[in-house]
């Protein structure tokens, strides 16, 4: 029997081969062999952070418990001086919202809790300037504080997890007014009174710790008297802790809440404001996806490694953070990894072609570049200059063998570019002109014979922003339907100059989030960037429905390091680039690309490659 018996109300398409680059659902007949198949994606599952909603009130050294989707921060340190604070947030899955403080100001507390709820706060450091270990506790109810009863051993920056009523704390620094020493006791709770336990094999502080209750649990990092970072991993049974594997690398300084379990946990960041996270799967330690910005003193919570919450921190001794990230273990995503370095520097460059075959040309600081490198998978050459040296110019094609380039600015006061020029694999061609000179037109659209301008401006004198799009037929430019909406600096993306994408830029009153979609006969706006943004790099050649959008610069002026990619109806943050970049190109896919040189701040030859999601052909059973 059948699995499908008919196909109805769809045109199934013919191909003798399967097509190069079917797009996510895509279904056709494969004449050759004789079977229906379709495209489908393939899901990672390595996991990866991306960018989450801030904290309110900035600190290191705050404690964290709870879930991905409901957390709460107590706690921590002000710079400079250091100054404890009782500031409480609670955390609904999107947004930090302060609630009642703690009783006690306390810095570098430890506890437990599964959610926004229910909550203990165990020690901590109190005071201004050096600490002043703390035995007091306190429980939350979900609207306030209540002091309990005392720990055995006053202490601060020591490990901890459980729950409200079932916790275990461990380690941490029993020692006030810079004196050194740190303890080795463990202690649990059983939502009534203290006892005191087995002792750790190592004495640490500044440490990382996690468990669903006070008879499982995990203590690991940290650092000892006379030791910057340690790599010890300690495990807890209930009666007592035993050695298990090293972290991959030592570290302290990445106290936090409590993810996961004692055999499902997350170690991230630590001294010296690394961006490092490992993996524990009850037996070993893997790297797996940095954080986007790399601190120390963090505070994290999550139930398991499947989603967590990291927040605060520091950067050094005075800078703190109150930027946040999620995890998520079990999403399509990508990561960025370093590339190799073009050969000279540039802002305003322009590009094309895949991760593998790829030109990046023109550019600037003035005076703009005519210069050309080609990239072959493994190393960038250059090659034969562009006829016409240009700024903000647009690039289109495939590989290192067929692009276009056209529009940019020329040297002050040279204005606005309208020149085309053809690139045949060895030099470059000078083609018809655009109908209206202009730069900052976008990233680029299509191929060297299927091409689209879109937007940008057609100054000076003053700024003419422009909503004009125009088509390549691989002869001329023919004028086509406008933009709704006027931006320069935005970017594009798409497979050709029938099937495109238009987001971001500079509009006449700020930058924008806007996006359109070209239907090969006209623009129609569609679901808004989660940030808006202008001089981005774009990318995604064969397809409108699978671009990215990289880094650019935000409202508030800022360079931004987040990535979002376009699914076919909205856009979704996933893994940022490893450093905050304008005015970069971006070739490829969004399951392999280059995002290349740009502004971060000043001129730089680094290049980041990504590795996203990918397709899979599957056969349609027929039997």
């Amino acid at each position: 029997m059948s699995t499908y018996q008919g196909i109805r109300g769809l045109k199934v398409r013919d191909y003798t081969t399967n097509p190069d680059n079917p797009l996510e659902g895509q279904l056709w007949y494969n004449k050759t062999d004789q079977v229906g198949k379709y495209q489908v994606p393939v899901v990672t599952t390595t996991g990866a952070w991306r960018t989450a909603n801030p904290i309110n009130t900035a600190r290191r050294e705050a404690y964290m418990i709870g879930a991905q989707t409901s957390a709460l921060l107590f706690g921590g340190a002000t710079n400079p001086p250091p100054a404890r604070i009782g500031v409480v947030e609670s955390y609904d899955g999107l947004t930090f919202t302060e609630v009642n403080d703690l009783n006690t100001a306390r810095s570098g507390a430890m506890g437990g809790g599964t959610d926004n709820t229910s909550a203990i706060a165990a020690g901590g450091g109190t005071g201004s300037g050096d600490a002043t270990p703390s035995a007091t506790v306190e429980t939350w109810n979900g609207s306030s504080w209540t002091e309990t009863t005392d720990i055995n051993l006053g202490r601060y920056l020591g490990g901890s997890g459980g729950t409200s009523t079932s916790t275990l704390i461990f380690g941490g620094y029993p020692a006030g007014g810079g004196a050194p020493g740190y303890t080795d006791k463990t202690e649990s709770w059983n939502g009534s009174a203290w006892t005191e336990l087995a002792d750790l094999n190592l004495a640490r502080g500044y440490m990382g710790g996690a468990g669903a209750s006070n008879t499982l649990a995990l203590a690991f990092a940290g650092n000892t008297p006379g030791t910057t970072n340690i790599d010890n991993t300690e495990t807890w049974n209930g009666t007592a802790w035993t050695e298990v594997n090293d972290l991959n690398t030592a570290r302290y300084g990445n106290h936090y809440g409590n993810i996961g379990t004692y055999i499902d946990t997350l170690c991230v960041g630590g001294y010296s404001e690394s961006a490092l996270c490992e993996q524990w799967n009850g037996t070993s330690w893997t790297e797996v996806a940095d954080i986007a910005t790399g601190r120390e003193n963090l505070s994290a919570a999550g139930s398991n490694t499947n989603g967590a919450i990291m927040t605060a921190g520091s950067t050094g001794p005075t800078s703190l953070l109150a930027t946040s990230q999620e995890w998520n273990n079990a999403i399509p995503v990508g990561a960025w990894s370093t590339g190799t370095a073009v050969n000279t520097a540039r802002t305003d460059g322009a590009g094309a072609g895949t991760s593998t075959s790829s030109l990046f040309f023109s550019g600037a600081p003035y005076p703009v570049s005519a210069q050309t490198e080609s990239w072959n998978g493994t190393s960038w050459t250059e090659v034969a200059d562009l006829n016409q040296g240009r700024a903000t110019g647009s690039g289109a094609g495939v590989s290192n063998t067929s692009a276009l380039c056209y529009a940019g600015f020329k040297d002050p006061p040279g204005g606005p570019v309208s020149e085309t020029e053809s690139w045949n694999g060895s030099s470059w061609t000078e083609l018809n002109d655009m109908n209206t000179g202009r730069y900052g037109a976008g990233t680029g659209v299509g191929t060297a014979t299927s091409a689209l301008a879109v937007g940008g401006n057609s100054g000076p004198p003053g700024n003419i922003l422009q909503a004009k799009a125009e088509s390549w037929n691989g002869t001329s430019w023919t004028e086509v339907n406008d933009l709704n909406t006027a931006r320069q600096q935005g970017a594009s993306a798409g497979s050709s100059n029938t099937a495109a994408l238009a987001f971001g830029g500079e509009t006449s009153t700020a930058k924008s989030a806007n996006t359109e979609v070209w239907n090969g006969s006209s623009f129609s706006e569609t679901s808004d960037l989660n940030t808006a943004r202008d001089q981005s790099a774009g990318l995604g050649h064969f397809s409108s429905t699978a671009v990215l959008a990289v880094g650019g610069k935000s409202a508030p002026g800022s360079s931004v390091t987040s990535n979002e990619e376009w699914n076919g109806a909205s856009w979704v943050e996933v893994a940022d680039i490893s450093t905050a970049t304008k005015k970069s190109v971006g070739v490829g896919t969004t399951s392999s690309a280059l995002n290349i040189s740009g502004d971060a701040p000043s001129t730089t030859t680094a290049v980041e490659e990504w590795s996203g999601s990918t397709n899979s052909t599957k056969t349609i059973d027929t039997d």
